[in-house]
């Protein structure tokens, strides 16, 4: 059971890591889609499969049909992770003290909330 809850822990830890990388890998302006469209097919893929481990199980027996799929699957999504890895490469920054703003637009944002509750009333400049 320890090693069971270990194993679940560690499992679960790469969800973190892959929507950071999902979301960096696109454009801003198709996130959310991105993460709505790698979401559906991985809940319609990962929630398909126990219904293949009952003809496995007939093939074999049912130790081996969820070594297949639970241990199997794991070995093959870090083959994946790893081939993904070496395919991506190193990001070169052209230089690292130049902070660039691409994506980000705060033009449509201003804070009116002091300028607002404070119509009416006494200017504070005078009194600081």
């Amino acid at each position: 059971m320890v090693t069971l809850a270990i194993s679940y822990l560690f499992a679960e830890m790469w969800f973190g890591i892959l929507f950071a990388i999902l979301v960096e890998s696109v454009p801003m302006s198709v996130r959310s889609t991105t993460v709505g469209a790698f979401l559906f097919w991985m809940n319609n893929f990962g929630g398909n499969v126990p219904m293949f481990v009952e003809p496995v199980r007939k093939a074999y027996d049912y130790k081996t049909a969820l070594a297949i799929f639970y241990a199997g699957f794991y070995l093959l999504s870090s083959l994946m992770f790893g081939m993904t890895v070496l395919f991506m490469g190193k990001k070169k920054l052209k230089n690292a003290n130049i902070h660039t703003l691409a994506g980000i637009e705060n033009g449509g944002f201003k804070n009116t909330e002091l300028e607002n509750s404070l119509k009416g009333f006494p200017s504070l400049e005078n009194h600081l």
